[in-house]
C-alpha cells in the first residue's frame, strides 16, 4: 500500500481570458525508498493530465514537489482552501451587505403624497412644530402633518416673512 506524504491542491481562476485551472501535486511512498511525485493539470471540471516521477529519496520528491508548488504560485494559482475561504467570505460580504442595506426613505407632502427633498421635508416640518404652531389645535389640516409648499398655498397656510415685499 502507498502512503500519501503530501497532497496540495492549487487552483487558479482567470477572468479575463475566462479560464478555470487546477494543478494538484502528491507525493507517495510506494515502497522502501521508492517515492512517487504526482502531478495532475487541467480545467477545473475534467479529469486533467497526469504526470509520474519516480524518485529514489525523500528530500529530492519534497524538492520537486515543493519546486512545481512554487512556479504555480509565482504565475497566480492559490491553494484551494484559501480560494474557498476567499469566496465564502465576499459571498458572505456580499449578502450582509444586501441584507442590511435600508432602502432610501422618501419624503412626502401629508396631503398630496408628493414626493419631496428631505432638506425641504426637515425644514417644512421644524417650522411647523415650532414658530408656524400647526399642532396647537387638532381641527387644523396641518396637525401633526408636515405639508408641501403648494398645499400650504392651496389651503392658504403659506405666509410670506414680514420683511418681504408683497407683489402688486
Amino acid at each position: 500500500m502507498s502512503k500519501q506524504l503530501l497532497k496540495k491542491e492549487l487552483i487558479l481562476i482567470d477572468f479575463k481570458q475566462n479560464e478555470f485551472l487546477f494543478y494538484h501535486v502528491e507525493v507517495l511512498s510506494v515502497g522502501y525508498k521508492e517515492l512517487q511525485v504526482i502531478t495532475t493539470s487541467g480545467k477545473l471540471g475534467n479529469k486533467g493530465r497526469e504526470h509520474i516521477i519516480r524518485v529514489n529519496e525523500y528530500k529530492e520528491a519534497m524538492k520537486i514537489a515543493y519546486s512545481r508548488i512554487y512556479d504555480k504560485k509565482s504565475a497566480g494559482y492559490l491553494s484551494k482552501q484559501k480560494m474557498k475561504d476567499a469566496i465564502t467570505a465576499a459571498a458572505q460580504f456580499y449578502y450582509y451587505e444586501q441584507k442590511t442595506k435600508a432602502p432610501k426613505k422618501t419624503y412626502t407632502c401629508s396631503l398630496c403624497h408628493q414626493q419631496m427633498e428631505p432638506k425641504l421635508h426637515k425644514k417644512i416640518n421644524e417650522w411647523a412644530r415650532g414658530e408656524g404652531n400647526w399642532d396647537y389645535s387638532p381641527r387644523f389640516i396641518g396637525y401633526k402633518k408636515v405639508i408641501c409648499v403648494t398645499c400650504q398655498i392651496e389651503h392658504d397656510i403659506f405666509k410670506k416673512r414680514a420683511g418681504e415685499k408683497k407683489d402688486a
